[in-house]
């Protein structure tokens, strides 16, 4: 018998279909109040920022947009 989680089969008979309602119903206790372990958390090394003051990347990032903004302007004439 496969083990799988679909809710209905309509390719089943209606013996195989009973039969597999039937042992879910039986595990459904098993699945309710078993103890499983959870499998160990990745750690994701931290990493720091740059060392820059908002003020100046503030101002670099707007001298970045309005220079490719001029670019895009002088194209399209």
């Amino acid at each position: 018998m496969v083990n799988d989680m679909t809710l209905i089969d309509f390719n089943d008979s209606s013996q195989t279909a009973f039969t597999k309602a039937f042992l879910k119903g039986l595990a459904a206790p098993v699945m309710l109040f078993g103890m499983f372990d959870m499998p160990d958390c990745v750690r994701v090394p931290m990493i720091p920022p740059h060392d820059t003051k908002p003020a100046k990347s503030i101002t670099d990032d707007m001298e970045t947009v309005m220079n490719d903004f001029i670019k895009a302007v002088h194209r399209t004439k």
